[in-house]
């Protein structure tokens, strides 16, 4: 055999070589602070608090570089779909989510980044960065039927339906704005509120909001507020004997 077709077989192994040291550095790294490997792995890949990036190492030989880091590339992108949407549901819905192709990947991935990229003539290894849309991986959920949770913090889960609600709420002076304001901070169901228009009498409120509208009502009662009638003249105040 010639040194010029023994090359790319020496290039391929000098960069698997490559690749299980930085593996063997997060095994070591794992005994020193007491985790198991792949616990150590998943904290490598999982840099971010953000639920909807990921990166993870690819890895592919083929018959040219290019060819190799499209595959890699493709690997990567279906490996991080799994890890981002199983951090958004429960384990008991996990063998229910959609089968990925790349119809849905291109719709559900933002963009990526690349970063210790390293190739021979046959061989490709790099860490990825997917950038997942959440409004995309969020409408994919709901149209599946599966409930979803995507940060830490919020007690409320999706449960496949959701909305947004224009809410009147008298106030008898700007301190009792804030007041209302401050409540709707701890109600798990609300994503966010946006105010509207605000005056001595009265503010006009956006409310964004996981679940049914009759769960909302239920939620806002746990923080002494009564949601009464119906859209779209829903008005908020406080439960009668509740004091702000």
């Amino acid at each position: 055999m010639t040194g010029a077709s023994q090359r790319p077989h020496e290039e391929a192994g000098a960069l698997a070589l490559q690749f299980w040291a930085r593996i063997g550095c997060v095994i070591l790294a794992a005994g020193l602070l007491g985790m198991t490997a792949p616990e150590a792995l998943a904290q490598q890949d999982d840099v971010t608090a953000d639920p909807y990036t990921v990166t993870v190492p690819v890895d592919a030989t083929s018959s040219s570089a290019t060819v190799a880091r499209d595959t890699a590339r493709v690997d990567g992108e279906r490996r991080a779909y799994q890890i981002v949407l199983q951090g958004l549901v429960s384990p008991a819905d996990v063998a229910r989510l959609p089968p990925a192709n790349d119809a849905t990947l291109n719709d559900l991935i933002l963009g990526f980044e690349v970063a210790n990229e390293h190739n021979s003539s046959v061989h490709y290894l790099a860490d990825y960065t997917f950038h997942f849309r959440p409004d995309a991986v969020r409408r994919l959920l709901r149209q599946a039927h599966i409930g979803f949770a995507d940060t830490a913090s919020t007690a409320a889960v999706d449960t496949g339906s959701s909305g947004t609600l224009a809410i009147s709420v008298p106030i008898a002076d700007i301190q009792s704005w804030v007041a209302i304001n401050q409540q709707l901070v701890g109600v798990t169901a609300i994503q966010k509120t946006d105010l509207l228009t605000l005056d001595r009498h009265m503010a006009q409120i956006a409310v964004h909001y996981n679940g049914s509208l009759d769960q909302l009502r239920q939620a806002l009662t746990q923080q002494n507020l009564d949601l009464s009638g119906d859209p779209p003249n829903l008005v908020l105040a406080y439960r009668p004997g509740a004091t702000p």
